[in-house]
């Protein structure tokens, strides 16, 4: 007889309203090398908090994964264009970029019977909008213990 593994259903977590919010970077994760559909790609994930908890009162994040590159046709060099208002140099330091505040844009996109909340605009906060700070009990994936 068979021995097979039944399917684990995967949690549907709270998801953040649409529309924008206020974020804060707090860390910037080096996934290493990657396999995609155009190959082995050397990838890093941005992870923001956000200005809103949850029904738990945990408060909601998103990521951004992106390719290592600092081509000006790439997603992270448009993030960071759309961040500090210029591209960034070839040799720029993203880790550099945890704790910057900024506006952000959800938009709720559906892949499967999964949603997900995507993060599909920065910019940086008007005058009358309280920056965010990383909360000093967050602590970077790199730091936790395995």
């Amino acid at each position: 007889m068979p021995i097979v593994a039944p399917k684990s259903e995967s949690k549907q977590f709270e998801l953040a309203t649409e529309g924008p919010h206020v974020g804060v970077l707090a860390d910037v994760i080096d996934l290493g090398q990657v396999t995609t559909d155009r190959g082995l790609k050397h990838r890093i994930r941005f992870l923001w908090l956000l200005d809103d908890t949850d029904t738990e009162g945990r408060q909601f994040s998103t990521v951004e994964t992106f390719n290592l590159s600092a081509n000006e046709q790439s997603l992270l060099a448009k993030r960071i264009k759309s961040m500090y208002g210029q591209l960034p140099p070839a040799d720029f330091d993203y880790e550099k970029c945890i704790g910057v505040s900024r506006l952000l844009i959800i938009q709720h996109n559906t892949v499967g019977d999964r949603t997900y909340a995507n993060v599909t605009g920065v910019s940086k906060l008007p005058a009358n909008m309280q920056p965010m700070k990383v909360p000093a009990t967050y602590v970077r994936k790199k730091d936790r213990k395995q």
